[in-house]
């Protein structure tokens, strides 16, 4: 009887189901893989928003004082962008906007010596490296981050070929905190340092400098 056609059509029609309705026209049931995998897509895609922090339970003098560290990393930020465009002029002027507003972090110290010794500034760079180590001792910065301030000062000096004092200040940003590289930048500078000295000794003008300089002492009795 199942196999009768009819028999099926009457039980079909008494059941309420239309035998003649095309499989095409059922709506197919939303799969929830497909919408799983659209969310996380749409999520990938979508930047995190920073939140913004609370600053309702502060006093006025701690707000104000959050407020322009904020302020100040948006500077420091922005130098960051001048920098890396080259536009080393507004760069500072941005890291000097950063000070202004908080003047306790070495951070934006170093970021304009770092502009300068890009720039060949090499002075005006160690200037600031030692600035930034002292603003850092005083205000308990990180070990590291003074560190970093005299590790560039060390290359400074080393670019402007003075290697006694890029190795003092390698040494000192080794006292600071120990770091693989610097002391390993520092074995160079020795090496340099010895090369530049026996040259030197070679330099006619220097030996015979020397050599006066000896028959002074000489003539002094200044063994």
């Amino acid at each position: 009887m199942n196999s009768d056609p009819r028999i099926m059509e009457v039980l079909g029609l008494s059941l309420g189901v239309d035998q003649n309705r095309d499989a095409a026209d059922t709506p197919t049931p939303p799969s929830s893989k497909p919408a799983a995998s659209t969310k996380a897509e749409e999520k990938k895609d979508e930047k995190p928003e920073e939140k913004e922090e609370d600053l309702s339970q502060l006093s006025p003098a701690e707000r104000k004082k959050r407020e322009d560290q904020i302020a100040a990393k948006k500077c420091k930020e922005k130098g960051n962008e001048l920098y890396k465009s080259k536009k080393f002029a507004e760069a500072l002027a941005a890291y000097d906007e950063a000070i202004a507003l908080d003047p306790t972090n070495m951070t934006y110290l170093n970021n304009k010596a770092a502009v300068y010794i890009t720039d060949k500034k090499y002075d005006e760079c160690i200037e600031e490296c030692l600035k930034a180590v002292e603003l850092g001792k005083a205000n308990m910065a990180p070990f590291e981050d003074r560190a970093k301030a005299y590790t560039r000062a060390a290359k400074a000096y080393q670019k402007k070929g003075d290697f006694a004092k890029a190795i003092e200040m390698c040494q000192e940003s080794l006292l600071e905190n120990y770091d693989k590289p610097t002391e390993r930048m520092m074995k160079n500078m020795e090496l340099e340092k010895k090369k530049a000295d026996a040259a030197a000794y070679l330099d006619d003008d220097k030996a015979e400098e020397a050599k006066q300089r000896g028959n002074d002492h000489f003539r002094n009795k200044e063994w």
